[in-house]
């Protein structure tokens, strides 16, 4: 059930971004959910914290924070506030967030 939900809202999250890339001024908001095997959680916490601090260094981050769910340490959300479009899609070519795909992939439940 989790996979289904996850599979339904990660491309909603890439249509919603993509929106906003159309007005270059405003800023860009992401949410991503991210489930891991319960046994790779502190891995997965390690690698989401160093690229929430590698992000933050990058032009253009106005917030880059990552959230555990309370009571299931396996659950994160990474949230993301970038000044404009252009800032946002630099990120998304930038190592840290390759990075990240690269580290989470063998670990995660559900498409990244």
């Amino acid at each position: 059930m989790k996979f289904v939900f996850l599979s339904c809202i990660l491309p909603l999250l890439v249509l919603v971004a993509t929106a906003a890339t159309s007005e270059t001024s405003q800023p860009v908001h992401v949410v991503v959910y991210v489930d891991v095997l319960a046994s790779a959680a502190p891995r997965a916490a390690a690698a989401l914290k160093a690229y929430r601090a590698e992000s933050r260094r990058e032009p253009g981050a106005s917030g880059i924070d990552v959230f555990a769910q309370e009571g299931r340490a396996s659950g994160f959300a990474i949230v993301e506030v970038w000044r404009d479009s252009a800032a946002f899609e630099t990120h998304g070519n930038a190592a840290a967030i390759e990075r990240l795909r690269h580290e989470i992939k063998p670990m995660q439940l559900a498409p990244l």
